[in-house]
C-alpha cells in the first residue's frame, strides 16, 4: 500500500481537473473516501531489472573482441576523441574510442532469457548502421539495431520486447567502423516493465584521503594500505631496469606510463649545490662553453 500525506494529497486535488468547491459537514470522512479514492487509482511502481551498468573495473562475462573497448569501461573521455561524451548514468560507462576512430572491436553479452516487455539503453557515437550500433540478437539474428547520430551526448533508446518475451537473446555493442565517427559508446542497459525506464544521473569520481584503516603489506616494508585493498610490485630495477621512479599513470587501456628523472637515470652527478657551476651550466650555449666550463671547475668538485 502506497501512503500519502495531507499535503500530497491536496497537491494531487489541486492539481486535478475538472475542480470544485465541495461543501461538506463531515470534513475528516471526505478526506479518508479521497485518499481511499487515491490509493485505488494511483498505479504501482514499475520494476526495472537492470542487465549491465558498467560500474566496474572490467566487462564481466562480456565477450570481448578487438582492442577497441580497452580492458575495462571508462569513466573519462578515452584520448583521440575531439570533445566530450556526457550523458551516461552512474560514474562508467563503455566506449570503442581508445584511440580515436581506427581500432575496431564488439563487445557481447552473455545469453539470457527475455522477461520484461521494454529494453532501455543510453547511446552515443557514430551514425553507421550495422558498424557503430547497439544490437539485440534475438534466437542468434539481429531484431533490433539502433547507432549514435554522430554525436557524443548519450540518448535514451528503449525497444519494445513484449512480443519476444521468453526467448533467448544476447547484446551487442560493435564497431567495425575505422574512419570517421567510428566509435560507440553505451551504458546502462536495463529491461522494464514500463516504457520510460529509470536512468540515474552521472556521478562524477571524487577521491578522498585515508585518514585510518591503513594496514601493513608484506609486499613493501613500511608501506601502508587501506585494509581490504592490494599492493603489488609491476617494475622494479631487476624486471625493467628501473632506477628513479618519480610518478606514473594508468591509461584508459589499462597501460602503465612511468616517469623518471633524467639526472638519476643516466648518471648524472647532482650539481645544485655547486650553485657557480649551475650558473655556467645554464649560460653555456655552445659546445666550447660546455667544454670551457668543465675544465674550469673539474677540480673544485
Amino acid at each position: 500500500m502506497r501512503f500519502l500525506n495531507l499535503e500530497t494529497l491536496h497537491a494531487i486535488l489541486a492539481y486535478s481537473k475538472p475542480r470544485a468547491i465541495i461543501f461538506c459537514p463531515r470534513p475528516l470522512l471526505l478526506m479518508r473516501n479521497l485518499l481511499l479514492l487515491v490509493l485505488l487509482v494511483l498505479p504501482a511502481g514499475a520494476t526495472d531489472l537492470i542487465f549491465d551498468t558498467f560500474e566496474s573495473d572490467g566487462f564481466g562475462e562480456w565477450l570481448v573482441e578487438g582492442d577497441a573497448f580497452g580492458k575495462a569501461p571508462t569513466a573519462v573521455t578515452p584520448q583521440g576523441v575531439n570533445g566530450k561524451i556526457t550523458g551516461y548514468s552512474g560514474q562508467y560507462f563503455v566506449s570503442s574510442a581508445h584511440d580515436g576512430d581506427e581500432p575496431t572491436g564488439s563487445l557481447t553479452s552473455p545469453e539470457f532469457k527475455i522477461s520484461q516487455p521494454f529494453l532501455g539503453f543510453l547511446i552515443a557515437g557514430g551514425g553507421h548502421k550495422g558498424k557503430t550500433a547497439v544490437q539485440l540478437l534475438i534466437e542468434d539474428k539481429i531484431t533490433f539495431e539502433a547507432t549514435g547520430q554522430n554525436d557524443l551526448k548519450m540518448q535514451k533508446v528503449v525497444w519494445p520486447l513484449k512480443d519476444h518475451q521468453g526467448k533467448q537473446a544476447r547484446i551487442r555493442i560493435i564497431d567495425t567502423e575505422p574512419g570517421g565517427w567510428g566509435i560507440i559508446n553505451a551504458d546502462h542497459f536495463v529491461f522494464s516493465d514500463n516504457q520510460k525506464p529509470f536512468f540515474p544521473k552521472p556521478k562524477y569520481r571524487q577521491s578522498k584521503a585515508n585518514k585510518d584503516g591503513l594496514v601493513s603489506t608484506d609486499v613493501l616494508p613500511g608501506l601502508t594500505i587501506p585494509e581490504g585493498a592490494v599492493a603489488k610490485l609491476f617494475a622494479t630495477n631487476q624486471t625493467l631496469g628501473v632506477y628513479s621512479p618519480t610518478a606514473l599513470t594508468v591509461d584508459e587501456k589499462g597501460r602503465v606510463f612511468l616517469a623518471e628523472t633524467h639526472r638519476f637515470r643516466f648518471g648524472v652527478e647532482d650539481n645544485r649545490s655547486h650553485l657557480y657551476w649551475l650558473m655556467d651550466d645554464i649560460s653555456a650555449q655552445t659546445t666550447d662553453d660546455r667544454i670551457a666550463m668543465h675544465e674550469k671547475w673539474q677540480g673544485k668538485r
